[in-house]
């Protein structure tokens, strides 16, 4: 036992100074929203939480929500399809991207759905609209339309959180102790690469612009330690059950599904809990089709939307 815990020990100190060889230069946060916070992109206040968002096109109105550690760049490509018909809203969920930590600092999924209920407020968003969530994403999204069923004209489900599991490995990782509390610029580029790569069915299909992306935003100051306190609270209600009041859902569902989704496999239940769904899966792709392959989940997506 103790020989065993020396050891675990060993190999995280050899880690950490293996960190501090690979790390190079960290972006500030003036280069970062240099670089991805142009026109149209915005900020607004949501009690503290400094919000990053883009409101684009003109139509019925679609609201876009990411999965943890990425951003509102995730749907890039769905954005420039839809915006030419739909006002499309998208916004860093708070810890990740440009938007940072919390102004109150607690990352319960309530206090997410009550960010995200006054953010919706001052976009002035129709009485009714179609929202769409991916990983994290998708487990708020199904929240927001149980509480409010009324508002909700159709759900979109891209490899959502929902059902008991274990957390992904880079997450218990983020989680350990002495990790948890390594500075954010002792995260290299390699360690981000591979996080990348496991969200992605193939891996050829991923730019060094998109690998630069996730490093950078990775990297805005105060996603760090607000990412560890949401992984810490996912991590005591991963495995409860809490998925019950899907079946509840009465409004219109599509449920997409990268099949080689490494973060969050396919669970049966979702079409025992959702049978009147309507169900795409994708041979040979990863937890973001919307990402990986945007051209063919957007069309997909449009098909079931004018349905």
């Amino acid at each position: 036992m103790i020989l065993t815990f020396m050891n675990n020990n060993i190999l995280i100190y050899f880690f950490i100074i293996f960190l501090f060889i690979s790390c190079g230069h960290d972006p500030t946060q003036l280069e970062i929203e240099a670089k991805y916070a142009s026109a149209p992109s915005k900020f607004i206040d949501i009690e503290g939480t400094r919000v990053h968002y883009r409101d684009e096109g003109y139509g019925p109105t679609i609201v876009l929500m990411h999965g943890v550690l990425s951003s509102l760049h995730t749907w890039n490509g769905w954005t420039e399809n839809l915006k030419k018909d739909h006002r499309i809203i998208r916004f860093d969920i708070p810890a990740f991207g440009l938007t940072g930590k919390m102004g109150n600092n607690k990352y319960t999924i309530e206090n997410y759905l009550h960010t995200i209920e006054l953010f919706l407020k001052k976009m002035d968003i129709p009485p009714k609209f179609v929202i769409v969530g991916n990983s994290l994403g998708g487990l708020l999204a199904w929240n927001y339309a149980i509480k409010n069923p009324d508002r909700i004209l159709k759900l979109g489900l891209i490899d959502s959180a929902a059902y008991p599991q274990e957390l992904p490995s880079i997450m218990k990782l983020m989680i350990t102790p002495i990790i948890r509390d390594l500075p954010v610029t002792m995260i290299p580029q390699f360690l981000v690469n591979r996080n990348v790569d496991s969200v992605y069915g193939n891996t050829s299909r991923i730019s060094k612009e998109t690998y630069q992306l996730y490093f950078d935003i990775n990297h805005f100051p105060g996603d760090h330690e607000a990412t560890v306190k949401l992984f810490q609270y996912l991590e005591t209600v991963s495995n409860t059950e809490q998925t019950e009041p899907l079946k509840s859902l009465k409004m219109p569902v599509m449920v997409m599904w990268g099949e080689k989704d490494q973060w969050i496999p396919f669970n049966p239940r979702w079409k025992n809990d959702l049978p009147n769904a309507y169900f795409v899966t994708y041979k040979g792709v990863g937890h973001v089709p919307m990402e990986e392959i945007p051209e063919l989940s957007v069309n997909d997506f449009k098909i079931w939307l004018k349905n």
